[in-house]
């Protein structure tokens, strides 16, 4: 009996130990579970990283190309401008001369009327 309470008592006391290896390796597995999703953490920030860049990228070139066309715009409004203002000074260039050919033909008639006075004042005069 001595001898099966001995070998008793050797199980329970490996069976013991085997119990707590148990714990540890599970432990360590556990350990090693989490180093390994610390290890995934980085990669993850990086693709999220990734992707908020990308919606970045991609507000910028919208923005880019709004800019753009915003810029186009403000060129061919003032390639019209510019267009407008030869048109206009062009125009008062015409007018201005329209108006002094007016003035010198009324200026002509004026002088023309005087010089008849003139020549029938010293016609009559002698």
């Amino acid at each position: 009996m001595r001898q099966n309470q001995d070998a008793r008592l050797k199980l329970t006391q490996k069976l013991n130990k085997t119990e707590l290896l148990i714990q540890r390796t599970n432990s360590l597995e556990s350990g090693v579970i989490e180093l390994k999703n610390d290890l995934k953490q980085p990669d993850d920030i990086k693709n999220q990283t990734g992707k908020e860049l990308a919606v970045v990228e991609a507000k910028f070139q919208a923005e880019k190309e709004k800019s753009g066309g915003l810029e186009d715009q403000l060129n061919q409004k003032e390639t019209d401008f510019a267009q407008e203002k030869v048109s206009f000074t062009d125009l008062l260039k015409t007018k201005a001369v329209q108006s002094f050919e007016g003035v010198l033909r009324s200026l002509r008639r004026v002088y023309d009327g005087v010089a008849k006075w003139h020549v029938r004042g010293t016609a009559v005069a002698p």
